[in-house]
């Protein structure tokens, strides 16, 4: 029989009427954990969207989850979508699952077992791939320090696990790399704990077109933001940052003539 697992899953949600309910399944999925609740904030679907999830209700609570569907009456874009669902959360931590993404079944069981280990823990991660068929699983977990987290981005959105209590918001003001400038300063406060096992796939690749990674210059100026935003936090970064801002715009080239 599972075991509940004190976890509020948040996806922001935004026209996904043929993907919405794979995602769903994959939590309802998972082996030997189910989470507290899955929140679903919808940021004014203009198709069915709404009326999937809502089919899907009785489903996910024979599953002995809650749930809980907001929707949004302007669309506010998915940073505010997911600092809402962090705000409505009741689990002692929150798990981000993107409306395209979905998780392989052992993702819960993986995160309990490294935090029975790991008591410690406040911000996690574990790794992703394209293709179910490309599932990894590794008994490695690595700490992130600030530095390398800042440099790259290790911690995707679907793949973070995070104490609620000591979550620090998504800036609004973001529309590209958010997630990179959030996580970032969560590494500052609490060490990134990433575990290698391929635990999310992701409905597109990154950078690929259809999502907001596919503006490709718009993802490098939102990296340089988070560059000068961390200086706020961490001072000393402003000696190296005569180093920081040709090193991206050289990953910028490098991805632009592969």
């Amino acid at each position: 029989m599972k075991k509940p697992l004190n976890l509020s899953i948040i996806i922001p949600c935004y026209n996904r009427e043929q993907l919405i309910s794979q995602t769903i399944e994959s939590i309802l999925n998972q082996l030997d954990f189910y989470p507290l609740e899955i929140i679903v904030l919808d940021d004014k679907s203009s198709d069915r969207t709404v009326q999937v999830l809502e089919s899907l209700k009785p489903a996910i609570v024979n599953n002995r989850i809650e749930f809980v569907l907001k929707k949004m009456s302007t669309n506010v874009g998915p940073s505010k979508l997911r600092n809402i669902g962090v705000e409505i959360a009741r689990g002692d931590f929150v798990a981000f699952l993107d409306s395209d993404d979905s998780w392989n079944e052992t993702k819960l069981i993986t995160f309990a077992k490294d935090l029975k280990n790991k008591p410690e823990i406040v911000f996690w991660s574990n790794k992703y791939s394209y293709a179910k068929e490309e599932f990894v699983n590794s008994d490695f977990l690595e700490k992130i320090p600030f530095l390398r987290q800042l440099l790259r981005n290790h911690a995707q959105c679907s793949c973070v696990v995070i104490k609620r209590k000591h979550f620090l918001k998504f800036r609004e003001d973001m529309r590209y790399n958010e997630d990179h400038e959030c996580f970032t300063r969560m590494s500052y406060h609490f060490p990134l704990y990433l575990n290698h096992s391929k635990l999310t796939v992701l409905g597109r690749p990154l950078m690929s077109k259809g999502g907001l990674s596919s503006h490709i210059w718009r993802m490098r100026i939102g990296e340089i933001k988070t560059y000068f935003y961390s200086i706020s936090y961490c001072p000393s970064l402003a000696l190296i940052m005569p180093f920081l801002l040709p090193y991206s715009i050289l990953k910028h080239i490098r991805l632009l003539t592969r």
